[in-house]
C-alpha cells in the first residue's frame, strides 16, 4: 500500500491499514498468531484474564449491545459479517463481538 506521506513529514492514528501492518509484521517476527502474541506477551503478564478477541461462552452475556442513532432515538445494531469471523485478529477494529 503507498504511503500516505514521507515518514517524518506528517503523523497521522491510521484507520486500518498501519495497524493490521504492525500486526503482521508482530506475527511474522515472533512466529504467532497476533492473539497468541498479545495473549502470552500482554494479556497475561498483566493479568487481563478477561481481555481477548473474542469472549468464551460464559463470558458472552458480559459482552455489550452496538447501538445506532436514529431518530428518534438508538436502533440495535448486529456485528458485520467480517467482523465476526474468528479467525481475524485486528489491532484496529472492534473486536469485542463474536
Amino acid at each position: 500500500m503507498p504511503l500516505d506521506f514521507q515518514p517524518g513529514t506528517a503523523w497521522r492514528y491510521s484507520a486500518l491499514a498501519g495497524i493490521e501492518t504492525l500486526g503482521r509484521v508482530v506475527e511474522v517476527v515472533s512466529g504467532m498468531t497476533f492473539d497468541q502474541f498479545l495473549k502470552q506477551r500482554i494479556f497475561e503478564p498483566l493479568g487481563m484474564k478477561d481481555t481477548a478477541f473474542y469472549p468464551t461462552e460464559d463470558r458472552m452475556p458480559r459482552v455489550v449491545t452496538l447501538y445506532n442513532r436514529v431518530p428518534p432515538g438508538l436502533q440495535r445494531t448486529e456485528t458485520p459479517s467480517w467482523l465476526a469471523t474468528r479467525t481475524l485478529f485486528s489491532g484496529a477494529a472492534d473486536c469485542g463481538r463474536p
